[in-house]
């Protein structure tokens, strides 16, 4: 499998560029499908560490919300307006559906602005997902050339050398039905960006939960 191009060179899903962090690979077909059967079904664990613009509220828990993208290479994306040819992902009604679910870690604050570490958990896999929620809900990731104004992006870029986005821990079943975790820590250049912030109060009073399921 690792030699076809039609199963992704056993590759069963993908990291935004320029994010970090885990990715799951089948070695033979069989484990392929076991794996992939587990993503599309809801079954695999899927956290990221985020660092977002604003300071979230420990009650948004969940964003439930259709996310829609059209291809770049897509015949339709053709027949939009100039304006409309964004290779962003949008939520409107006619999307698929995309839930995240949020646990906020800390707030912080960098001179004039807040921003918010949470982790992230999500239970569909849409392009963007992560960010186009966030963006969606008024917080938007740290560095993130498609979901902030240039403004913003250029003030992150001051301090933050990529989109701070990580995929820091899956759990999944391997073939023989055992539950398997991987973590992964928050790389060197994201954790030195980390440290340029300040904590802007104790974190008991703004720390939360996963939802009850």
């Amino acid at each position: 499998v690792m030699r076809d191009g039609e199963h992704a060179y056993g590759i069963i899903h993908r990291l935004d560029l320029p994010s970090s962090g885990l990715i799951l690979a089948g070695s033979t077909f069989e484990g392929y499908y076991h794996i992939k059967w587990q993503l599309d079904t809801g079954k695999i664990v899927r956290e990221y560490v985020v660092l977002c613009h604003g300071w979230v509220s420990p009650s948004l828990q969940e964003i439930n919300a259709p996310i829609h993208h059209i291809p770049d290479k897509h015949a339709a994306k053709k027949t939009l307006p100039s304006w409309q040819r964004t290779s962003r992902s949008t939520i409107t009604e006619m999307g698929k559906p995309a839930q995240t679910f949020i646990r906020v870690l800390a707030h912080l604050v960098r001179g004039s602005w807040r921003f918010s570490l949470i982790i992230c958990r999500i239970r569909t896999g849409r392009r963007h997902q992560i960010r186009a929620h966030l963006h969606h809900a008024w917080h938007p990731t740290v560095v993130d050339g498609k979901y902030t104004r240039a403004q913003i992006l250029g003030a992150d870029q001051q301090w933050c050398p990529r989109n701070f986005l990580h995929r820091q821990r899956l759990v999944f079943l391997d073939g023989n039905g055992r539950e398997q975790e991987v973590v992964e820590e928050l790389p060197t250049d994201l954790r030195s960006a980390l440290r340029r912030l300040a904590p802007a109060m104790p974190a008991a009073s703004v720390t939360s939960t996963w939802p009850s399921p």
